[in-house]
């Protein structure tokens, strides 16, 4: 027996899962807030809720701080955040009707101070607030249809090998775009892995992807409100992870505005297949592209100088392993300083993710919130 289940799949589109913050308060001296629920719902609970049409995520999560604890925004920061996590309606849930379930994003938000002044008194969610030692936090305090995604949450913040001096993380370090750039540099040195760029752990590393994400979608859809195109060809030899960067690049961005291409771009002259990929007025394209060094246009400067002539900015990104062979002609090929090639470290699936992110915002960087 499906206890948990929501309505039947047939009546709810399976998109249909209402959007929802959860905070994750912690302050100074280590102590996470918790509410106890009202009447039937007597577990505790982080504060959380719906977002509405709209909000941002971070602007959600603001006012359901402010409405049901009483915290105002100088009173802490948000730190990181954990997404996409799923939980079920049950059968008799009044929203049951209307959504399939939860999809939350967890934000980790630190306060300035031990214990800050909180008030559940302006709310019917909570008839109690407490403050509990990060250490003694369960899932099993909390009711049994979230405590999936309690878990995942609180792995991801608090992994076992947290330590109190980590608590409070430094997430990212020097990740500047320039640093990947080919254009008057060496292979070599554009490749280096320096783990001295980025001194967290790899939860951290996750968690600074996931507010980056935020970041992304908002100035991808006000991209789209200025009819800007964005153009971002990505090569590396099978094993680099192509596919898969591209894939959770794309879970950043604005669905609507977004295409994927692969293709053989490098021909003799401007590429049919790159025609075909061209962003529309407003869109980004993800283009995984296969050149030779052979196969390069004698003048790819022109080619470049055509697509942004249309209004087209050109991302061009190589995911480097220390297996790759024969990358070093190809590039020296086509890069240029206009448009040069971004050489970015292909062995560690994480890193790689986050600065491939971290080359696209930079590349969106005019439509970036401040």
């Amino acid at each position: 027996m499906d206890f948990f289940a929501s309505a039947p799949t047939s009546e709810l589109p399976p998109d249909s899962w209402r959007e929802n913050v959860a905070a994750i308060v912690l302050d100074a001296a280590g102590r996470v807030l918790l509410g106890l629920g009202t009447g039937h719902n007597a577990y505790w609970h982080f504060p959380q809720g719906g977002v509405g049409g709209k909000e941002t995520l971070e602007d959600a999560l603001r006012r359901e701080l402010w409405e049901e604890v009483r915290l105002a925004p100088e009173d802490y920061r948000i730190v990181t955040c954990y997404g996409g996590l799923r939980y079920r309606y049950r059968k008799n849930n009044e929203k049951s009707g209307r959504w399939r379930g939860q999809e939350q994003t967890y934000f980790l938000v630190h306060c300035h101070a031990e214990q800050p002044a909180t008030d559940c008194s302006h709310t019917d969610e909570f008839c109690s607030l407490t403050w509990v030692p990060w250490r003694e936090l369960s899932a099993e305090l909390f009711a049994p249809v979230k405590r999936k995604v309690v878990q995942k949450a609180l792995g991801a913040f608090f992994p076992p090998h947290l330590t109190a001096g980590e608590l409070m993380p430094h997430v990212e370090g020097a990740l500047t775009p320039r640093r990947y750039r080919l254009a008057g540099r060496s292979l070599a040195d554009c490749a280096a892995d320096d783990r001295a760029l980025f001194g967290g752990s790899k939860e951290e590393m996750a968690g600074a992807l996931a507010r980056l994400s935020l970041r992304l979608r908002a100035a991808h859809k006000a991209m789209a409100a200025a009819r800007g195109k964005l153009l971002v060809l990505v090569h590396g030899s099978a094993e680099s992870g192509r596919k898969q960067s591209l894939r959770r690049l794309a879970a950043s961005l604005d669905p609507l505005h977004l295409q994927t291409t692969e293709a053989d771009i490098f021909t003799p002259g401007l590429p049919w297949e790159l025609l075909r990929a061209l962003p529309p007025a407003g869109g980004i394209s993800l283009v995984i592209h296969r050149p030779t060094a052979a196969s390069a246009p004698q003048d790819w400067l022109s080619c470049e100088q055509w697509l942004t002539g249309q209004g087209i900015r050109v991302l061009k990104l190589y995911l480097h392993t220390a297996e790759d062979n024969g990358a070093s002609e190809l590039l020296a090929a086509t890069d240029s300083q206009a448009v040069p090639w971004h050489i970015i470290p292909a062995e560690r699936r994480w890193y790689r993710d986050y600065v491939v992110a971290q080359l696209v915002a930079s590349a969106l960087s005019g439509y970036l919130p401040e």
